[in-house]
């Protein structure tokens, strides 16, 4: 593409002047180290002295009434493991039926945690007795908080909005101020123009995740003290567990949740050009993205043939947090799908912005 880096510099300087630049990247630092606030304030501080009432269950008096406050025992690891094996038991019965019944979503995050928990139990990461439940275990039972919040993930649907705010106002915000012409005139090819304008979305959305990551990091160490970055993370993918170390756990997730963003703001940059309006391009792209694709991803449940629609492939990173959600689908599946929808998505965007009047 003819002067594609000339014209992706000249992007680049010209969107870090904008207010918004800078705005949005404060704030993707300020949000995890506020929710690192609260949840210290309420781990910390409210829960101990909550515990400290309701302990071992104990029977409170309240003027002539009495309430009786019971506390969740969670299972074993061997009362889960017993469950699981169950419930696998359960669901390949359903399927050698051929029953309507069958979940091979259900089936294949099963297998999956009980690949953890075997593994887990096999290494001595955790013994028979202990309690255990797969949600929420390790963030129960590991002293590393800083390192496991930054592995969970960041506000990846905050950072999403700000880019989609961004790629708006930098093409269809253009648009309607006119300012694209001075762009069109230039000896840059227009496919050159609107590529440039992609990238450098991805590159702001790479350092508001970065933002994200830091904040997150530096106040968990700084509330709940820094950890080992080397302790092990057990996942599962076909039924097979693997160990990471926590510190490229989060890095791996970070890596997963920047390439899912790749399709959505794919699909933004053609209703950018298609809708020509800053504010319609958001409100439309938050839309697809707040309701349509959860939406989308409950109906999937019920008619298969939607797991080929891009809504339920737009996070790769739930194959390792929280599992397999569509039926008959798995990583390599939506890799795959959300790779050709962005391909559709970009060259639509392309051909209609070479074929439109500006």
């Amino acid at each position: 593409m003819k002067g594609f880096g000339k014209v992706f510099k000249f992007e680049w300087l010209k969107n870090t002047q904008r207010k918004m630049f800078l705005v949005f990247l404060i704030l993707a630092f300020l949000f995890p180290v506020i929710g690192n606030g609260v949840n210290y304030y309420l781990s910390e501080v409210w829960m101990p002295r909550f515990e400290e009432q309701t302990q071992s269950g104990e029977t409170e008096e309240e003027g002539e009434g009495t309430l009786t406050l019971n506390v969740f025992t969670p299972p074993t690891a061997e009362e889960t493991k017993a469950q699981l094996e169950s419930e696998i038991a359960a669901e390949q019965a359903l399927r050698d039926a051929k029953s309507p019944d069958f979940s091979d979503a259900h089936l294949q995050n099963a297998e999956n945690d009980l690949a953890v928990l075997n593994y887990k139990l096999r290494h001595g990461l955790i013994k028979p007795e202990d309690s255990y439940q797969k949600e929420g275990y390790d963030l129960q039972h590991n002293d590393n908080r800083a390192w496991q919040a930054a592995a969970a993930g960041g506000s990846s649907t905050l950072l999403y909005a700000f880019a989609v705010t961004y790629l708006a106002v930098i093409v269809a915000g253009e648009y309607e101020k006119g300012t694209l012409k001075s762009l069109v005139i230039r000896p840059a090819g227009r496919r050159a123009i609107l590529a440039a304008k992609y990238l450098n979305t991805l590159l702001f959305l790479f350092l508001l995740m970065l933002a994200d990551y830091i904040g997150q990091l530096l106040s968990g160490m700084l509330l709940f003290g820094a950890g080992d970055p080397a302790s092990p993370m057990v996942y599962a993918l076909f039924g097979r567990a693997f160990e990471l170390p926590l510190g490229l756990a989060g890095l791996l997730l970070f890596v997963l949740q920047f390439v899912s963003s790749l399709m959505p703001l794919a699909m933004t940059l053609l209703l950018a050009v298609l809708l020509r309006s800053a504010a319609g391009t958001i409100a439309l792209s938050l839309s697809l993205a707040l309701i349509g694709s959860p939406l989308i991803l409950q109906l999937a449940k019920f008619m298969n043939g939607l797991r080929f629609t891009s809504f339920v492939h737009e996070d790769l990173s739930v194959y390792l947090s929280s599992g397999i959600r569509v039926d008959s689908t798995n990583i390599l599946f939506s890799a795959v799908l959300a790779l050709l929808y962005t391909v559709i998505f970009l060259f639509a965007a392309s051909w209609l912005f070479r074929k439109r009047d500006i």
